[in-house]
């Protein structure tokens, strides 16, 4: 983006039908501090913005869902040197990176200790409406065995039931074809009774948390492949902020 005379205060919106966007590499520093990336729209929005510079001091928004049909999602995209960071903005909430509260020997740039803060929304409810952040990949070499995937949690005297708070696994569990099956910890269906998730004993570090909840997500399978398998942390309980170490522990 060139300077000029008249910076735009809106850059990009959808009209009509709506539609998928995928932006990178784009340099937007000579903008205002104050521009909105995406104007606020009623249509159908999937936004990807990956690897572009701000303005220095930039407080923009990336855009507003005002439906369950619109997501935006924001990775490494900075004014400075700085190469973690994250903002999704989805009808169900937000998920930012956050460098306070952390999870001791968690998710890490090499330097700077790191967590996802997923703040759902108020019309967050299982099944429907539920707050996914980016999907954490891992590769495996192991076949034939079980595995058990965990993710860290925290909250602030919350304590988040299986129907508020899961993962979703997507791993290779067929032989001979890099076929997917699927894993949860989530409650089995809507007339199930929820129940609470495990407790768990790891450190964090808990700056501004009145009374810290510490709870971990986890999902046992049997890849039958070498390969990735994708985690999905997930949030439903409407209002509520759960941070997550995007650090996996697999064993």
């Amino acid at each position: 983006m060139l300077a000029g005379g008249t910076t735009p205060t809106g850059l990009f919106t959808f009209i009509g039908d709506g539609g998928v966007c995928d932006i990178a590499g784009v340099d937007f520093s000579n903008l205002d501090t104050g521009f909105n990336l995406f104007v606020p729209t009623a249509h159908p929005a999937k936004v990807v913005i990956r690897n572009c510079k701000l303005p220095s001091g930039w407080t923009g928004i990336l855009g507003v869902p005002t439906a369950p049909s619109q997501r935006y999602v924001m990775y490494n995209c900075d004014a400075g040197d700085t190469n973690y960071k994250l903002w999704v903005s989805d009808y169900a909430g937000s998920v930012r990176d956050e460098t306070t509260i952390v999870r001791t020997g968690g998710a890490s740039d090499g330097t700077t200790a790191l967590s996802w803060n997923m703040t759902s929304s108020a019309d967050a409810e299982y099944p429907v409406v539920v707050l996914r952040a980016p999907e954490i990949v891992i590769w495996n070499e192991t076949t034939g065995s079980a595995k058990t995937v965990t993710v860290e949690i925290v909250t602030d005297n919350v304590t988040l039931t299986d129907a508020e708070a899961w993962i979703e696994v997507q791993y290779l569990g067929t032989t001979g074809f890099p076929l997917a099956l699927f894993a949860s910890d989530s409650v089995a269906d809507v007339l199930a009774t929820p129940a609470n998730q495990t407790t768990s004993t790891e450190t964090w570090t808990t700056t501004g948390l009145t009374t810290p909840v510490k709870q971990k997500l986890a999902v046992t399978f049997t890849p039958q492949e070498k390969g990735f398998f994708g985690v999905t942390p997930c949030l439903a309980k409407a209002s509520t902020t759960m941070y997550v170490c995007p650090k996996l522990t697999v064993a």
